[in-house]
């Protein structure tokens, strides 16, 4: 495919005070085939109108105002609208560094990948460019990747799609936590191929109040609908791959509850999921077996699963392993 077309998606809510430097990656990008649809999803600040004063700049962006209705909501909307031979996602409030698209493409065109992926991100650093390793993986092997968490990420921003790999697929409005696993595990067991570099151009901005530094919530808890996301869309091969997405988000629940705050109401929830699905815990390839005994001392003891949870915790941060 020669020059092909990638549409990127960004879904813009009250990120004013990032949103130029986010917007500028694209100027310094040297890969101009790109349309660049940009949904403002009903901000409040002054957010729309420096999406359209780069509309005014650069005819490849295209921007759609609607009513705030969630950031799924927003990325199906310009799903809809999407003309690219390939789809990519950037989050409003980060930014990456030149010769990410390039690459990308570079590597479509060597390999007919269906999804072409960077191996990871830094979180408010810089990225890093390298000569680069690349790694290959048919349907098989990228599934043993994403459900393992391994060198296949369920982060949109990491990367690419074939459009016609998403065909009608669109992001569920009832899951608003890790939808983006959801969305891109659909990907992954539909693709034949998969391509991975090793360089790094993504940088992932950590803000307070993000959805990994709040107590538990309803919107934390409904990634708890994926395992059954999935399953309607007929992505499960094995037992193994069900009990991988189950155990990851009753574990995805547990770590802000016992980390964050115990909001005593999802209480009963967690402990009902941990003693229901005890065998996928420990079956799991995706959860550390630390973290499997933690789980399992909650079914014993909240305020001493609470207190270890924590130290433990604390001495990974310190050694640079989570």
């Amino acid at each position: 495919m020669n020059n092909p077309k990638i549409s990127v998606v960004v879904p813009v809510y009250n990120t004013e005070n990032y949103l130029r430097e986010c917007l500028d990656c694209f100027l310094k990008q040297a890969y101009k085939n790109i349309e660049v649809i940009l949904v403002d999803d009903g901000s409040t600040d002054n957010s729309g109108s420096i999406l359209d004063e780069y509309a005014n700049k650069e005819d490849y962006f295209r921007v759609i105002h609607q009513s705030n209705q969630g950031v799924s909501a927003a990325r199906n909307a310009a799903l809809e609208i999407a003309t690219g031979d390939y789809i990519g996602f950037v989050d409003s409030d980060d930014s990456f560094m030149p010769g990410m698209f390039e690459e990308f493409i570079s590597i479509a065109d060597k390999t007919d990948a269906d999804i072409i992926q960077s191996i990871g991100f830094l979180c408010n650093n810089k990225p890093q460019i390298h000569n680069s390793s690349i790694y290959e993986f048919n349907n098989d092997e990228a599934r043993d990747e994403f459900f393992t968490i391994g060198k296949i990420r369920p982060s949109l921003w990491l990367g690419i799609i074939k459009r016609e790999l998403i065909s009608d697929v669109r992001f569920p409005s009832h899951i608003h936590h890790w939808e983006d696993y959801a969305f891109i595990a659909v990907m992954v067991s539909r693709a034949n191929k998969v391509v991975v570099t090793s360089n790094c151009y993504y940088l992932y901005r950590i803000r307070e109040g993000s959805a990994t530094q709040v107590p538990l919530n309803d919107k934390q808890i409904s990634c708890l609908h994926i395992y059954d996301y999935l399953a309607e869309n007929g992505v499960y091969k094995t037992q193994q791959e069900r009990d991988d997405v189950r155990s990851m988000f009753i574990c995805g629940v547990f770590k802000p509850y016992v980390l964050v705050s115990p909001v005593k109401k999802y209480k009963q929830l967690i402990r009902k999921n941990i003693r229901q699905y005890i065998g996928s815990i420990y079956r799991s390839r995706s959860i550390d077996f630390k973290r499997k005994i933690m789980m399992t001392l909650f079914l014993i003891s909240e305020k001493l699963t609470i207190s270890l949870s924590k130290r433990y915790h604390a001495y990974v941060l310190r050694h640079n392993s989570i």
